[in-house]
């Protein structure tokens, strides 16, 4: 049982609202829990063929039920899972909350947008707010938590929640075909399952890298623009994103301007490449490149469920100069370098300290693997797990699965 960051138990009452992530980050199980200790409630499963088939065939049978099972007091829960796959339900969705407000909360979950994008589905201009569920974090994890287990098989909760190593790696190669099917597949999103094969594999070997499109298509046998449209798929379901290359003043001439794509947990990387049975241990020579992957997607998922106003990126200029992570946030500049790395000198800091350089007044931080706190000089060199726990200090927490 693990709390998560996710508190929907705080959202108001009378407030609808949409929960997207990748597959089996938990979403159901979050959303079901919750309303079924409320007491008044309808689940919908679109993955469940007797839903869908009922409820595709004819929308309105949505609304009827719905109306059916309104309260004379109270308000009715009701979880529409996977609502991608019938946009037009939103239409019903927004009629019944308009019609009945005060009387009937709507909860619509997802692992893909596109869909709705796609068909222009009504998206409820406001009237349901947006939120996000990510794999398991270091935070949400506690003393369960290892790094290690965490490199190799990533933190997806039906995975990180099995016991032995051979079910893990038995669990993420499923899913990497179930996605195939189910999201790529089954919904049409590309009619070229082959090279979108071919793709993923490419896109996974440069994973955390300068995104150079030419040469993924030569690897994937396709055409440079469907590379792009293939990336656009992985950002719509939500199994990725690019950090985009962080400039603020200086010209373009002096900066890189590709962007780097990170896919949403360590353990899909590893299933892709076929490593899963890699032990990830720190003589790896993967090692470090998978700790700054998995320690970005942390920050990323932390200030996710913060909502945190700000703008972030990597640096790295065209004479070579880089750091891994750039925040900027009301005006004010972070620069943060991943190293894994348990001792701390000059070598390790040098990026930050020519970041410095142009940007005086930005902060410094080094996360690695020191056992404790220390200072060289403008640097902070913190511990990767007091970092992720210092971005999320005073949060609120709640909802247990």
């Amino acid at each position: 049982m693990y709390t998560r960051l996710l508190n929907i138990g705080q959202i108001p009452e009378n407030r609808s609202f949409f929960v997207f992530g990748p597959r089996a980050t938990g979403k159901t199980t979050l959303v079901n829990n919750y309303i079924k200790s409320l007491g008044n409630f309808l689940i919908y499963d679109l993955l469940k063929s007797d839903d869908f088939l009922r409820l595709n065939a004819s929308p309105a049978t949505f609304r009827k039920e719905v109306e059916a099972r309104l309260p004379d007091a109270g308000i009715l829960h009701v979880h529409l899972d996977e609502v991608q796959k019938i946009p037009k339900l939103l239409d019903e969705v927004q009629y019944l909350i308009e019609k009945y407000t005060g009387r009937v909360r709507f909860i619509l979950s997802g692992s893909s947008a596109r869909k709705l994008k796609r068909a222009g589905a009504n998206l409820l201009a406001g009237r349901a707010w947006e939120y996000h569920l990510y794999p398991f974090t270091t935070i949400e994890l506690g003393s369960d938590f290892d790094l290690a287990d965490a490199l190799q098989f990533g933190t997806i909760p039906s995975v990180a929640t099995l016991s032995s190593a051979q079910e893990k790696i038995e669990t993420l190669g499923s899913y990497v075909s179930t996605y195939l099917r189910e999201e790529i597949q089954a919904e049409a999103l590309t009619r070229k399952l082959d090279a979108f094969h071919r793709f993923l594999e490419a896109a996974a070997l440069c994973n955390g890298e300068l995104v150079n499109m030419s040469d993924i298509a030569r690897e994937a046998s396709v055409q440079r623009k469907t590379v792009t449209e293939y990336y656009k798929i992985l950002e719509d379901t939500l199994v990725g994103f690019f950090l985009p290359s962080w400039g603020h003043r200086l010209s373009r001439k002096q900066l890189v301007e590709h962007g780097k794509f990170y896919f949403f947990d360590t353990g899909i990387v590893s299933a892709l490449n076929k490593r899963l049975s890699a032990a990830m241990e720190r003589s790896n020579p993967l090692f470090g490149r998978i700790f700054e992957h998995f320690c970005i997607l942390e920050f990323m998922h932390i200030h996710g469920y913060k909502h945190t106003e700000h703008k972030v990126g990597f640096f790295r200029t065209r004479a070579g100069a880089e750091v891994d992570l750039i925040e900027e946030r009301h005006g004010k500049i972070r620069a943060i370098e991943i190293k894994s790395h348990t001792n701390i000198g000059p070598n390790q800091i040098r990026g930050l300290i020519n970041f410095s350089r142009e940007f005086p007044d930005a902060e410094l931080l080094l996360v690695c693997l020191i056992p404790q706190e220390i200072s060289l000089g403008k640097v902070r060199c913190v511990p990767y797990h007091k970092f992720f726990q210092d971005e999320w200090k005073d949060q609120p927490r709640s909802e247990t699965i």
